[in-house]
C-alpha cells in the first residue's frame, strides 16, 4: 500500500521510508503485537520472541481490558509460560506509552522482585524507541528501580506483598504472583494476611474506575486467585477468568485445545511434562491451576501411596463406570487393577474417555486380552445391561469370548455409601497406585470427592471395594500365609478380629452367586 501510494504522489525514497515509519508507529500504538515489532530493536529480552498461541489469548485479553471492554481480568498459568513477559512487562509499558499521564502500580510477592521487574520496564522505558512512541522522556530525577515517572508525572510504582503503598494513586494496578513458595501456601495465616493486604492497601490505591490485572500461578485454593474466583461465582465481582492449564482438561478450554492437548509444545516438552506430573500435588496446582487440598474430606493425601512397577504375580480385575453419552457429560472409566498374595490391590492402569458404546466394548475387549481378568465389574444397572447385550452381540461377530462379568447390586444406594468399601481400604493402606500420566486426574478426583465436579473414577473404584473381599489372590509361599487373611483386616488390644466386609456386603455376594447358578440351570 505504502509503495502504490508512493507511485501515485512520486515520492522520495526518504518519504518512503517515513511512511513506512509512520505506519510502524500506528501499529505499536494499535496493538501489542505491533508493539512488539516496532520495540524488538531495542534487543530487550522480554520482547525477542514471537509470541505462541497462547501468548496471542493473553494479548487479545488484555487489548479488551484496555480498550475497557472488560475491568477486571485473572490469567492462571504455569510457571514458566511466559506470563509474566507479557502481562507485568509489556503491558505496562504498551499502556503507559498511550498514557504517558497515569500511574500503574505492579505488585509481586517480595519487594526486590517487584523492583527486579519494574527495572526491567525502566530501561525499556529509557531507549529511543519507546521515547518516540509514547511522545516523551522519563523525568530525569524519578528513574529509580522502585518507581519511574515520565516528563508528564506518569509513571509505574513497583511494590511488594504486604508493603505499604502510600502518596500513590493508579489507573491499573497489576499482581503478579503473589506467593513466594510452598511455605506461604500451606500457612492459613500467610494467606489471610495477603487477603487482608489486597483489599486494604493494594486496591485502595486505585482510582474509581481504574483496572485490575491479575496474572498468577495457583498456589492454594485460599490463594487471592482463590479468593476472587470465589467472588466471581458469587456474583461479587465480575471478573474476566483465562485458566490455561498445562493439560488441556476440559471441553471449554480458552484455546479450543483437544482433551489432553498441551501447552506450548515447543517449549514444554513431553520429558518435561512427564517430570512435572511425578508430584500429583504439585502438578495439579501450579501446573493444572487446580490446588487440592491435601487433607481431603474423603480420603487424604497422606492415603495415597504410589508405586514405580506393581508386583509381577498379580489376579487382575476391571472395573467399568459406564456412560452412554458421548462426547460430553460422564466419563465411561476402566479401572485394572490387581491383587498380590499380601491381598493388596494395586491399580495399574485407569482410562478414561468420552465414547461410544461400540468403542467401549472394543476397550474391553482389548484390556481383557492384555490383563486376562479373572472378573470383570460392572454396576447392575440398566446402562450396564445394554452393555452386557452388546458385549454379547459384537463378540459373536468377531469372534471373541464374553469376559467374566459380575454384576454389583446398587440398592438405590448414594455414592458415598458405595465408595465406603474403597475409602476403608486406602484408609487401611491395602491400595497402591502406578506411576503414569493418569494420575493426576486420579488424584484430583479422590481428594475433592464427593464435592468434585467429576466422580467417575471413584465410581470404578468402588465397585473394586465392594467386591474386595471376595476377589481371587495368588497364593503366597507357606511360611507366609495367614489362615485369616482375606476375611480379617486387623485385630484390637483385646483380640477381637475387625472383618474387613459387612453383612449387607456378604448378603449381596450371596444374593449375586446364587442368581449366576440359577443362570447357569
Amino acid at each position: 500500500m505504502v509503495q502504490r501510494i508512493a507511485a501515485h504522489l512520486k515520492t522520495t525514497p526518504a518519504q518512503q521510508a517515513a511512511a513506512r515509519e509512520l505506519l510502524r508507529r500506528r501499529r505499536a500504538m494499535e496493538s501489542m503485537v505491533g508493539f512488539r515489532e516496532y520495540m524488538v530493536g531495542t534487543g530487550a529480552s522480554d520482547l525477542q520472541h514471537v509470541p505462541a498461541r497462547h501468548h496471542l489469548l493473553m494479548i487479545r485479553e488484555l487489548e479488551r481490558l484496555e480498550r475497557g471492554e472488560s475491568q477486571r481480568l485473572l490469567i492462571l498459568a504455569p510457571p514458566g509460560s511466559a506470563k509474566s513477559t507479557y502481562c507485568s512487562i509489556q503491558y505496562p509499558l504498551w499502556r503507559l506509552a498511550k498514557h504517558p499521564g497515569e500511574n500503574i502500580l505492579c505488585a509481586g510477592n517480595t519487594q526486590d522482585l517487584a523492583e527486579q521487574f519494574n527495572r526491567r520496564r525502566r530501561n525499556i522505558a529509557l531507549s529511543a524507541e519507546w521515547q518516540t512512541l509514547a511522545q516523551v522522556k522519563l523525568a530525569a530525577d524519578l528513574q529509580g528501580a522502585g518507581h519511574f515517572g515520565t516528563e508528564r508525572e506518569g509513571g509505574i510504582r513497583a511494590a511488594g506483598v504486604s508493603s505499604a503503598v502510600v502518596g500513590f494513586r493508579s489507573r491499573l494496578n497489576i499482581l503478579d504472583d503473589p506467593i513466594r513458595g510452598v511455605e506461604e501456601a500451606l500457612s492459613p495465616s500467610t494467606l489471610d494476611k495477603q487477603w487482608d493486604w489486597f483489599n486494604s492497601e493494594f486496591r485502595t490505591r486505585l482510582v474509581p474506575g481504574g483496572k485490575e490485572l491479575i496474572v498468577s500461578t495457583r498456589w492454594a485454593k485460599n490463594d487471592i486467585a482463590g479468593r476472587i474466583l470465589e467472588l466471581s461465582r458469587e456474583g461479587k465481582e465480575d471478573w474476566t477468568v483465562i485458566r490455561l492449564p498445562m493439560i488441556a482438561d476440559s471441553d471449554d478450554d480458552p484455546l479450543g485445545r483437544a482433551l489432553g492437548e498441551g501447552l506450548w509444545p515447543d517449549y514444554f516438552t513431553p520429558a518435561h511434562v512427564a517430570q512435572k506430573q511425578q508430584n500429583i500435588l504439585l502438578w495439579s496446582t501450579q501446573f493444572q491451576q487446580v490446588p487440592l487440598d491435601a487433607s481431603g474430606s474423603w480420603i487424604g493425601n497422606e492415603n495415597l501411596v504410589y508405586e514405580e512397577q506393581p508386583p509381577a504375580d498379580l489376579h487382575h480385575v476391571i472395573a467399568i463406570d459406564l456412560a452412554l453419552s458421548v462426547g460430553k457429560g460422564d466419563w465411561t472409566v476402566f479401572v485394572v487393577a490387581g491383587m498380590d498374595s499380601d491381598r493388596r490391590l494395586h491399580v495399574v492402569e485407569v482410562t478414561r474417555e468420552r465414547v461410544s458404546p461400540e468403542a467401549t466394548v472394543q476397550r474391553m475387549f482389548d484390556l481383557c486380552e492384555r490383563y486376562k481378568p479373572n472378573e470383570v465389574l460392572i454396576d447392575d444397572d440398566n446402562a450396564s445391561r445394554v452393555l452386557s447385550r452388546l458385549i454379547i452381540e459384537l463378540g459373536r461377530t468377531r469372534g471373541r469370548s464374553p469376559p467374566p462379568m459380575i454384576p454389583q447390586p446398587m440398592r438405590g444406594r448414594d455414592k458415598e455409601t458405595r465408595s465406603a468399601a474403597i475409602r476403608g481400604q486406602f484408609l487401611a493402606g491395602n491400595v497402591r497406585i502406578v506411576r503414569a500420566p493418569w494420575n493426576a486426574a486420579l488424584h484430583r478426583e479422590l481428594l475433592e470427592f464427593p464435592s468434585g465436579a467429576h466422580d467417575d473414577q471413584v465410581d470404578a473404584l468402588g465397585l473394586l471395594g465392594r467386591r474386595f473381599p471376595m476377589l481371587s489372590a495368588p497364593s503366597a509361599p507357606a511360611a507366609d500365609r495367614d489362615p485369616y487373611k482375606g476375611c480379617v483386616t486387623r485385630w484390637d488390644s483385646e483380640g477381637n478380629a475387625y472383618l474387613n466386609v459387612g453383612l449387607d456386603e456378604l448378603f449381596q455376594d450371596r444374593e449375586s452367586q446364587q442368581a449366576r447358578r440359577r443362570i447357569r440351570r
